[in-house]
């Protein structure tokens, strides 16, 4: 379902690249070219076409990669129970000490 959800964002934005490419470009560019004297315009839609590869790997392979590691985890939530429960047993220590501390002065 993840890898639904990354593909899904992945063609959402190649789609949103296009048509903002043909819509916008043309008038961008032809204001460009107005404007100043050194700039020419050509529409090409080359590199949004040369990325569409790009994003769908990317939609597929980091959902994938997450979900993989994320069956992992469990042992990292493991590892930090143990953490808290040994922090928590050197703060009572630590208190217990230093009221004897306090105690004896």
């Amino acid at each position: 379902m993840l890898i639904y959800e990354g593909l899904f964002y992945a063609v959402d934005s190649i789609i949103a690249s296009l048509i903002l490419s043909v819509v916008l470009s043309p008038m961008l560019g032809n204001m460009m070219s107005d404007m100043f004297w050194f700039v020419s315009y050509h529409f090409t839609i080359m590199p949004v076409i040369v990325i569409i590869p790009v994003f769908l790997l990317l939609g597929w392979l980091i959902p994938a990669v997450l979900y993989r590691a994320d069956k992992g985890a469990e042992h990292c939530w493991e590892f930090k129970r143990a953490v808290i429960l040994h922090y928590k047993k050197m703060t009572i220590r630590y208190m217990f000490l230093s009221l004897m501390a306090k105690m004896a002065i």
